[in-house]
């Protein structure tokens, strides 16, 4: 893709566009831009046939009244998904170890359960954002959380983090092979969670096309640079979502230059696939100057669909007399009209050019200033993917990484509890929501859910486990109470991994920075320092 293409940002409010036309020329009179524009463009404007829009729209499930946002979840983000999670991280464990030659003693086989509950704490950190994650078993009431410490120790969720995995790299095709996918590592859950996106709700009339950005700064071939964004690096999503609610109903990511010619422009054919399931439809679709083109409006009007956008005057397609038109006063317009295709050239701050093929040649009083009917369109209903990357960004889930493909499963996971937010907002309740029930309140009640009555951090006899530092606060005035402090100087090896014979994955030694205060025995902080006093007599 041209560089030209890569670096052009969406704009989102229209007073703000850059002047394109040149300033060599003055405005032609009327007269002269007749003479000068093909024949199939015309200045004598006429109103333009909009069919109404009927479809039925709004969430698309049988759950009862009383369903739990787990349940609303569930729509978009099946079962069978911790199961595949839990087997393909198994299976990476497995050939990791295979590839090291030995044995990792500190891992453990998971399964779905566990993986929801680490699911639950990767959301329950973008709740309560800490700088580090150790902080969360910290022994700093200040810092540490409770219901995250005493889910999983931090030794445990360090190893669930290493082998996580989604899909089996054995399936994987070299790059050089024409049927290679980039994105093969979250391809499976992609098409899954996208599929039950369009399934579980029909949107309304306007959809709204956009771009968004998955934060990564790390290497990666297909990472893009948008300067105009909150998020200048990363991954760059294509997607449509409704307009009105930001639920996202299509999206797809950009993995660079097509490697076949393509016949139209990058931004006609991410609008023609990403829109296609709700063709012949009747629905508006909105997007921004980088995708539009007057061919991709009147493909999407042989498709019964409308649409509307800001547009370059130096589109191919567009009548010649526009490129060199210079209103002058704030509030001249001039417009084009070509069958169903509608062009205005507006002067705001700055001139502002739409293309259309649902809106009228009219001026209608806004805001205290007349403009177009096209530019008060755009604006009311540009905003939908802009809507779903707030909502996104309020809590994100899980945290930053060297793998990409993680930041892409973060992801998917933030823009589907946004999306069952959205389903549940607007489903029946019995009993009716509280008035101050919000996507805060939802996602905190989805963590605790998915986390269920999984508690690996306390003990059988239900006290707090070493890893939730409750009980270092209950012993921690006695001088004689067996306590864990940090050594000075270096490292010392764990007498109880010495003992049991571990190792590093180097066949090292397993040092600790820790020991007990009473015993005077160097102890890894959690696991080995509970296990080492037990055995005591």
């Amino acid at each position: 893709m041209p560089t030209s293409q890569i670096t052009m940002e969406s704009e989102r409010n229209v007073d703000v566009f850059e002047d394109i036309v040149t300033e060599r020329l003055a405005s032609p009179s009327a007269s002269e831009v007749e003479e000068q524009q093909p024949a199939d463009w015309t200045n004598a404007t006429k109103d333009i046939s909009v069919p109404p829009f009927t479809e039925a729209t709004g969430p698309q499930h049988q759950l009862p009244h009383t369903a739990s946002p787990l349940d609303y979840f569930s729509l978009l983000w099946p079962a069978t998904v911790y199961d595949t999670i839990a087997e393909e991280t198994n299976r990476y464990a497995a050939q990791c170890q295979e590839r090291a030659g030995k044995k990792d003693s500190f891992w453990i086989p998971t399964d779905s359960h566990e993986i929801k509950a680490f699911l639950a704490i990767n959301i329950m950190m973008g709740i309560k954002q800490l700088p580090r994650i150790s902080l969360y078993w910290s022994q700093d009431i200040a810092l540490r959380c409770p219901w995250i410490s005493s889910t999983m120790s931090r030794d445990r969720f360090w190893k669930m983090n290493q082998y996580l995995h989604l899909r089996d790299n054995t399936g994987a095709l070299d790059k050089s092979d024409p049927k290679h996918d980039p994105v093969f590592k979250v391809r499976s859950l992609m098409e899954i969670v996208r599929c039950h996106f369009a399934q579980c709700y029909r949107p309304k009339c306007e959809l709204s096309v956009d771009e968004g950005m998955v934060a990564y700064k790390g290497r990666l071939y297909f990472k893009q640079y948008a300067p105009a964004k909150p998020t200048k690096w990363g991954l760059k999503v294509w997607m449509v979502c409704e307009a009105e609610t930001g639920y996202c109903l299509n999206f797809n990511i950009y993995t660079g230059r097509r490697r076949t010619l393509a016949q139209n422009s990058l931004g006609y054919d991410v609008v023609m696939d990403l829109c296609h399931p709700y063709f012949h439809r009747n629905h508006h679709i909105y997007f921004d100057r980088f995708f539009a083109s007057p061919t991709l409006m009147e493909h999407l009007e042989s498709c019964g669909t409308k649409s509307c956008s800001t547009t370059h005057l130096n589109r191919k397609g567009l009548p010649p007399a526009a490129r060199t038109i210079k209103l002058k006063k704030q509030g001249d317009v001039q417009f084009f009209q070509k069958g169903s295709l509608l062009l205005t050239i507006w002067k705001d701050k700055r001139q502002v050019a739409t293309l259309s093929t649902n809106q009228n040649a009219k001026m209608i009083a806004c805001s205290g200033t007349v403009k177009p009917q096209s530019v008060i369109e755009y604006n009311k209903y540009m905003g939908g993917v802009d809507l779903s990357d707030q909502m996104r960004s309020y809590y994100p889930v899980g945290r930053a990484s060297k793998k990409w493909w993680r930041c892409v499963l973060w992801y998917l996971m933030n823009i589907t509890i946004v999306n069952a937010w959205l389903i549940f907002k607007r489903s029946s309740h019995d009993p009716p929501l509280p008035s101050r029930y919000d996507h805060l309140n939802f996602r905190t009640s989805l963590a605790k859910m998915l986390r269920g009555d999984y508690s690996a951090g306390v003990s059988r006899k239900g006290r707090l486990s070493l890893s939730s530092g409750t009980r270092y606060q209950v012993t921690f005035c006695n001088p004689n109470a067996h306590n864990v402090v940090k050594i000075d100087g270096r490292k010392k090896v764990c007498r109880e991994c010495s003992k049991h014979k571990r190792k590093t994955e180097s066949g090292r030694s397993v040092e600790t920075s820790f020991k007990c205060e009473f015993c005077e025995v160097p102890l890894c902080r959690i696991s080995c320092f509970k296990n080492y006093h037990q055995s005591l007599p």
